[in-house]
């Protein structure tokens, strides 16, 4: 999805200067009317849809969510054809989470690689064996069924929509691959493939964890203002949850001794009204799941 960017304040005011000059000047003449008709509609022509948006530098949006994805949704669609969408999504999504989660420390790994590549040998070398390492552990979701084949699968699109969203993702895929061509030339092709890939996972992967940390954020926002959290004390409580919250995303089972630990200390940072109201929080959301899971 295209970044928001606002109109600069130095915009603004030469806009503002330039209607000043001209309220200045002398007044109109009389404007043809051939000139306030407005354009010939048969000269306009409609932008054929694209994943190739530019930013204000003139460099490539990366895109949010799958490239095959968005660009059915610039295609426009039927409210059927939206509704199997967001199936597809919501099943992919879920795989995606799976593995990238007990690949984390791998792709972890990769930060930095770019100038690692650059190193000595002995460096290349290493950045070399932890970008095959995160191919590895991730090539169930690198290489699976593309979300435009989940669709064309379901039979809920036209062909020419299929063909047009393909032909809209192969070229953003080019257009990611050229940059890393430009950013580290003389790559051989096989691997120039390989970063690409990983390029796009990464970007898939970025997406997910800043989706789960908005919801984390939400939710703690939530729990804070039920309990009447002060910002100092939400900050306190913060810190304390975050190495769970850590261990939970990379798919690691956190101890009831650890969990208790957590709770305790931050029982600390709570009055005795704050944790009345944080006991009932709790009770309330565990209701709430049970009630959701057993619907």
């Amino acid at each position: 999805m295209r970044s928001k960017r606002s109109v600069s304040s130095i915009t603004l005011g030469t806009f503002a200067l330039t209607l000043q000059s001209a309220f200045a000047s002398e007044p109109p003449q009389e404007v043809p009317e051939r000139l306030l008709a407005g354009p010939d509609a048969s000269a306009v022509t409609q932008t054929a849809p694209t994943l190739l948006d530019l930013d204000f530098d003139g460099r490539l949006e990366h895109i949010v969510g799958e490239a095959g994805i968005e660009a059915m949704r610039r295609l426009g669609v039927s409210d059927a054809q939206r509704a199997v969408i967001d199936e597809i999504t919501q099943q992919r999504t879920a795989e995606f989470n799976e593995v990238t989660t007990r690949a984390f420390p791998k792709l972890l790994a990769l930060e930095g690689l770019d100038a690692r590549l650059q190193g000595s040998l002995r460096t290349r070398s290493g950045a070399y064996l932890d970008l095959l390492r995160a191919y590895l552990s991730t090539r169930l979701v690198l290489h699976r069924e593309t979300a435009i084949d989940a669709m064309e699968r379901s039979g809920a699109f036209e062909p020419w929509k299929l063909a047009s969203a393909r032909s809209m993702v192969a070229a953003y895929e080019k257009a990611i691959r050229d940059e890393l061509a430009a950013a580290t030339p003389n790559l051989a092709d096989a691997e120039l493939d390989r970063r690409t890939h990983i390029a796009l996972l990464l970007e898939l992967l970025k997406d997910a964890i800043e989706m789960k940390a908005k919801t984390g954020e939400e939710e703690f926002a939530h729990f804070s203002e039920a309990v009447g959290l002060t910002p100092a004390q939400a900050e306190r409580v913060k810190s304390i949850f975050a190495p769970i919250a850590v261990q939970e995303y990379l798919g690691n089972r956190v101890g009831l001794l650890d969990r208790t630990r957590a709770l305790l200390e931050v029982s600390r940072e709570l009055t005795a009204a704050q944790r009345e109201r944080a006991w009932r929080y709790i009770k309330e959301q565990d209701r709430a799941a049970r009630t959701s899971m057993s619907d």
